[in-house]
């Protein structure tokens, strides 16, 4: 008799635990539940209103530039150029320069006085190149937490003429430079160039270095 009751409570303890189960999956919500779910739950994100940088910059500039170049043997003096670019894109630029300096004197003749190896014509250091440029490392600089402005290292060679000493000869140019856009339509330079030309002034054909610094600001349109 204690062996069927015990049965008996067995059957009903299983059959009850069979049916609670059975309720608590069908209770568990299905994939595309959750997904409505989810979808009726947005997050809320503050948008943060700004004003976007309007750059508007032509493809042609002018740069006007002043600085130093160091004639070898003939001392350092002023030089003054002027150079027409044209942006092929955001890393390529071609253009041509204009730039004049005029040469001291030379060593000899500072250790003999009154022997002049040129006159003060011939001294006159004139340039006409045709230049290409790379801009290897665009960015921006940071003057504040709210001021920056665009900038660029750059590589630069060129290659024209030299008139100087009476003569005309052909020169090769190479250098780099660094740009900061200052405005909309402006942009502030500093370039370190080395031109290098023939120079036969005592008799004796030689290459020279000859290099230069300047500080430039361009316009574009």
């Amino acid at each position: 008799m204690e062996i069927r009751y015990s049965r008996f409570l067995l059957k009903i303890t299983t059959l009850t635990l069979i049916l609670t189960g059975q309720a608590a999956w069908s209770e568990t919500p299905s994939l595309d539940q959750i997904q409505e779910v989810e979808a009726v739950i947005q997050p809320e994100v503050a948008r943060v209103e700004f004003d976007e940088s309007k750059i508007d910059v032509g493809d042609f500039e002018i740069v006007p530039a002043v600085g130093i170049l160091s004639i070898e043997d003939f001392s350092s003096n002023v030089v003054i150029n002027t150079k027409f670019n044209y942006h092929m894109s955001e890393d390529v630029f071609i253009g041509f320069e204009l730039g004049r300096s005029k040469g001291g004197k030379s060593t000899f003749e500072v250790m003999v006085p009154g022997s002049n190896f040129l006159s003060d014509e011939q001294r006159v250091l004139t340039y006409y190149l045709f230049n290409i440029g790379y801009n290897m490392l665009p960015g921006e600089a940071y003057l504040t937490d709210k001021v920056t402005y665009n900038n660029a290292l750059y590589l630069t060679g060129g290659m024209g003429s030299v008139e100087f000493a009476g003569d005309t000869r052909l020169a090769v140019t190479v250098g780099v430079g660094y740009r900061l856009m200052m405005f909309n339509l402006s942009s502030l330079y500093v370039e370190m160039r080395d031109h290098t030309f023939n120079l036969d002034v005592t008799g004796v054909s030689k290459l020279t270095n000859n290099f230069e610094m300047t500080l430039g600001y361009s316009f574009y349109f």
